[in-house]
């Protein structure tokens, strides 16, 4: 299943300062045990170098990452949109920093998930058509059912053009070389004053612990580390696209070190199985805040009593997606179509 495990010129800068380190295998799937990453000194980009069969990492996504008990279940079959999602209204602020027009625009979302961009784009774009794109038939009947929305399979047989396109967490999933082809999808989907915005996780592997700290536990199932720099690179090389805002962004990064790798991979499987305080905490969080869906639910109670219920119980927290700068757990960029560039 592994096609390649040659190291090369860092595929963000070019540089040949890289070496290799274990991939931190953090769901316990056996398809990511044995992978390696390519680490660059120069530019701190991370990039799997056994890379993986589509195939292989179809049946991954299908079988494991939607499944039940993983930590990025949602049931599109019975929940419903959370109203007020912080990330997606921090992103659409920023996009409404560069995309001055008053008049209704397109927005795409790239990988919608649940669709909490919706809301928020409805907020500060008002009027604006959006669409989302995914090809998942579960997915599909899930959007056709809570918001008014046009649904995309393909992003290559596209006609429409897009004044912002949103792409948050995804890229991260693309191998080096499908990576750059999807840029320039993108690209050629832009308006000539179009804005791309794509947020991925903060992983520069410079820094001593984001190289051997407990965040590596994350790994699972990226295929690039992205640092500011790597980013920056990457969409400067990019034919047509050139970076207009970049920062980190979200919670601070926990700083804590294992001593050695067999420490960090045992930290990682430990956090799998909930021995991690803080995952228990999470999964306790998430069975309060499911209960109290669950009554509020049943009493039907008005838009603005369930978006309280939101701001409440699920985004008290997460002011963190407000703040830049530091050591921060995301990199959001902003992205524009270069003139020159027909």
């Amino acid at each position: 299943m592994k096609i390649t495990d040659k190291v090369k010129n860092c595929w963000a800068c070019n540089q040949t300062d890289v070496s290799k380190t274990p991939f931190i295998e953090g769901w316990g799937h056996k398809l990511f045990d044995d992978l390696q990453i390519q680490v660059c000194a120069s530019c701190g980009f991370g990039s799997v170098i056994n890379e993986l069969s589509g195939e292989s990492l179809d049946a991954y996504y299908d079988e494991v990452y939607r499944s039940s008990s993983s930590p990025m279940y949602f049931n599109f079959a019975q929940q419903r949109p959370n109203q007020l999602e912080m990330r997606a209204y921090a992103q659409m602020l920023l996009a409404k920093r560069f995309i001055n027009s008053g008049l209704p625009i397109n927005i795409l979302d790239v990988g919608a998930g649940p669709g909490g961009s919706y809301h928020a784009a409805r907020e500060i774009f008002p009027n604006s058509k959006m669409f989302f794109l995914d090809n998942n038939i579960e997915i599909i009947t899930y959007y056709k059912k809570w918001f008014d929305v046009t649904v995309l399979e393909d992003l290559t047989t596209v006609d429409e053009k897009f004044d912002l396109i949103l792409m948050s967490h995804s890229l991260e999933h693309f191998s080096a070389n499908g990576m750059r082809g999807l840029l320039e999808n993108l690209r050629q989907c832009l308006t000539e004053n179009g804005r791309l915005v794509v947020e991925v996780p903060h992983c520069d592997f410079r820094i001593a612990s984001h190289l051997d700290g407990i965040e590596r536990v994350n790994d699972t199932p990226h295929l690039q580390f992205f640092s500011i720099d790597s980013l920056v690179n990457i969409v400067s090389s990019s034919k047509g696209l050139s970076i207009e805002f970049v920062d980190s962004v979200g919670r601070i990064l926990n700083s804590r070190m294992p001593n050695d790798m067999p420490e960090l991979r045992r930290a990682s499987k430990l956090r799998i199985v909930g021995h991690d305080h803080s995952i228990v905490k999470f999964r306790l969080k998430g069975f309060m805040k499911n209960t109290a869906k669950f009554f509020l639910d049943k009493l039907y109670l008005s838009g603005i009593a369930f978006k309280m219920y939101h701001v409440i119980l699920k985004n008290a927290l997460e002011h963190d997606e407000f703040n830049y700068g530091g050591d921060r757990s995301a990199i959001r960029a902003v992205i524009k179509k270069s003139e020159h560039v027909k």
